[in-house]
């Protein structure tokens, strides 16, 4: 993706590169500013048989993550409101909206697609089932949603037409009304947003927000991407107590293979695990 380009998302959004700061090996460069050296190779060099690339992945498995704050990035978005609101939960981002006491409103509003149309999940307070609702239900439903967006807009847009002050005027705005806004942050913190909001229990109309946001960080600094990818987005950072059982199933089995060589000597050949 280049300057400016947009990537679509729901039905009226979309993901805007504005710009970004700081290619991979200003991380490199960083993290070697102590010791007053700097990157040499993505390729293997002396002393060092995955060039920088080690140095890379060593700093984001041991959480050095200072480094990776030396690269920026800033989009644009267009996103119903309540998805903003959810999105500005991540407050080392920097924000800057649309302000409606300035400018009228856009008349865009969000209608959920009939396969978000599903039912409440009975073990998750803030999450949905994979059951649909009855088709019926649902465009019915789906139709009230999009008939009362028009209402309010059409009473919103004749508010001010009889000179009603815009900050009073948008006082009913719906939270499924599109409203745009800068976003701003390092890639540290970019990755720590990746990182819940590309999450499978995230709610889908940020998630997909996110997944864009993810191609763009993945085509700019495609090898930290890959890290984050490892350790955080599909892989598991244990905690003390499951490290202590998964040492004890080690010893347990280190306890069982002895005893098999006292009891069946040779079952290391003949034994499939």
């Amino acid at each position: 993706m280049q300057i400016n380009d947009r990537t679509a998302v729901l039905d009226a959004g979309y993901v805007q590169l504005i710009d970004w700061m700081g290619a991979e090996e200003s991380i490199i460069e960083a993290a070697r500013m102590s010791t007053s050296g700097g990157f040499v190779s993505w390729e293997p060099y002396p002393d060092h048989p995955k060039g920088d690339l080690g140095l890379l992945t060593y700093l984001y498995r041991e959480g050095h993550h200072t480094p990776f704050e030396m690269c920026d990035l800033l989009i644009e978005v267009r996103l119903p409101i309540f998805v903003a609101r959810e999105w500005m939960r991540h407050r080392t981002l920097s924000y800057n909206e649309l302000s409606a006491r300035y400018t009228q409103m856009p008349n865009l509003h969000y209608v959920p697609p009939l396969e978000r149309m599903v039912r409440q999940s009975d073990t998750n307070k803030q999450g949905s089932a994979l059951d649909p609702l009855d088709p019926h239900i649902a465009g019915a439903l789906q139709s009230g949603f999009r008939n009362e967006q028009e209402e309010i807009y059409d009473r919103y847009e004749n508010s001010l037409e009889l000179g009603l002050v815009r900050e009073v005027a948008r006082v009913n705005t719906p939270v499924s009304r599109y409203t745009q806004m800068r976003v701003k942050g390092n890639l540290r913190n970019w990755l720590h947003f990746l990182s819940l909001r590309m999450a499978p229990n995230a709610q889908q109309e940020i998630r997909v927000y996110a997944n864009a946001v993810a191609e763009i960080v993945k085509q700019h600094w495609p090898r930290t991407y890959a890290l984050f990818e490892e350790w955080d987005l599909h892989g598991k950072r244990l905690s003390r107590t499951q490290l202590e059982q998964q040492k004890m199933v080690q010893e347990r089995l280190q306890d069982l293979e002895k005893h098999l060589d006292l009891v069946l000597p040779g079952w290391r050949g003949s034994v499939p695990f």
